[in-house]
């Protein structure tokens, strides 16, 4: 038998309704939340609630008679559940939970958040883990898979359930991964996880759930930084899931060293830039790529980054093609996948002369400049590089003209009687000086003129 379900929608006073929403889109936004939920669990709505410009109900406005709409209700035992968007909506001093609860209790109507599941009595730590649980279900069974087709990089995030849902990232080239890595900035990195370990100290004091939300906030944003975070946040929300408690989830916390994490990732970054040094640059050693990385290993004898086992599955990719898909566990795996499909296929890899960072030689060996944006309009460093040293050229070839020009003019007075031999060599001296400095960008063009004019 289906059972009968109130709603209870109400809208906060102005000030604390959500950024870039309005009274009504707060109560649309509860009332869908609401229906889909009821929906999703075979019960029967008979009845809306709505209320707008309060804080919320407080213990003292719920009596045997319900809160101030409710008590309009025909018959409240007939009625099995109130349900809400969320249970802040219901009431926020938390020390009349137990007196509100209570008192819905007595009329046998059970108190259901959309959000949260369902509110009984107890204390701030029972009601932070049921939020985690109810909050994490439909991101159970999240996994990460990637592969390399046709010299690009693809990603799925894929939920596995009764319905395959899958989220296929944008393809970029390969290595960009690996060598947006080694250009992270780690000191970005260290401060969200500093946020990150603060919200969980946070969490496991207080059980207040709204340090959750800021948790899953960071995750959010540091996975933005880079394609291999995406697979952390995946991993922390598995960990959050699984935790059946908040002391559990402390201590998961503590084992794999979380706040550590950027320490040892700088320490892998480094480990991934001598790599590219010793064996993937094009212009240094000699021999092959396989030739230069056996060397390598031979002469650090263990201080190196060190290759892992590789799950991979040989299968059919977004139903286009075959290829070996890797099912990486870590950020270390995806490091190490990348790392030695770079050595395996012997890529060639270059510093651009303009920006100073590796870039991979997709075509001609002659290639000196990158196609990463170089400046605000989006110009890529293979495109104004060239330019610019053109520019650079033009310029030093105006002031050795101009240098020379007047070098010859004084010369001639020599001969004319108008300057001692000594000052013409004392003056010439000083020109080149100038000319230096003008090259260098001390002096500007105009002023390195004025100074061979005038003197």
């Amino acid at each position: 038998m289906s059972r009968k379900v109130y709603c209870y929608y109400e809208c906060p006073a102005v000030e604390q309704i959500p950024q870039k929403l309005t009274a009504g889109c707060e109560m649309v936004r509860q009332r869908a939340a609401c229906q889909e939920f009821a929906k999703k669990m075979g019960w029967d709505i008979v009845g809306e609630i709505e209320e707008s410009g309060v804080t919320s109900p407080s213990a003292s406005h719920r009596t045997s008679e319900g809160l101030p709409q409710l008590g309009a209700l025909p018959d409240l035992k007939n009625v099995d559940i109130l349900l809400v968007f969320m249970f802040d909506r219901l009431i926020h001093n938390v020390e009349e939970i137990p007196t509100v609860l209570e008192s819905f209790a007595h009329d046998s109507v059970a108190v259901w958040s959309a959000m949260e599941g369902e509110i009984r009595g107890g204390d701030h730590t029972d009601r932070l883990m049921r939020y985690i649980s109810f909050w994490i279900d439909t991101m159970q069974n999240l996994k990460f898979k990637t592969c390399i087709i046709n010299g690009q990089e693809r990603y799925i995030f894929a939920t596995m359930g009764e319905s395959e849902q899958t989220a296929e990232m944008p393809a970029q080239m390969f290595p960009e991964s690996l060598l947006s890595f080694m250009d992270l900035d780690m000191s970005r990195v260290s401060a969200l996880f500093s946020a990150m370990n603060n919200c969980m100290a946070s969490l496991t004091d207080i059980a207040d759930k709204k340090y959750l939300d800021e948790f899953l906030h960071i995750l959010e944003t540091l996975a933005k930084q880079h394609i291999y975070f995406g697979l952390f946040r995946l991993d922390w929300i598995s960990q959050i899931h699984a935790a059946q408690s908040v002391e559990g989830l402390k201590r998961q916390w503590r084992k794999y060293r979380v706040s550590r994490c950027p320490e040892s990732l700088e320490g892998i970054q480094n480990q991934v830039k001598d790599i590219f040094t010793d064996v993937l640059d094009y212009d240094r050693g000699n021999g092959t790529v396989l030739e230069k990385a056996a060397s390598y290993y031979k002469v650090m004898d263990g201080a190196v980054f060190s290759f892992r086992p590789q799950f991979m599955h040989f299968e059919l990719w977004d139903d286009s093609a075959f290829a070996e898909v890797l099912y990486p566990k870590s950020i270390y795996d995806l490091i190490s996948y990348h790392l030695q499909e770079c050595i395996k296929r012997e890529l060639r890899f270059r510093i651009c002369k303009n920006c100073g960072r590796y870039f991979y030689m997709c075509g001609r060996n002659t290639a000196m400049y990158c196609y990463r944006p170089y400046d605000a309009k989006g110009h890529t460093c293979r495109r104004i590089a060239p330019v610019r040293a053109w520019s650079e050229r033009n310029q030093k070839d105006k002031i050795f003209h101009e240098y020379r020009r007047e070098y010859k003019r004084r010369f001639a007075w020599i001969n004319a009687g108008k300057i001692e031999r000594d000052a013409f060599y004392a003056w010439s001296k000083q020109a080149k000086e100038k000319k230096s400095e003008c090259v260098a960008g001390i002096i500007s063009y105009e002023d390195f003129i004025e100074w061979l004019r005038v003197l």
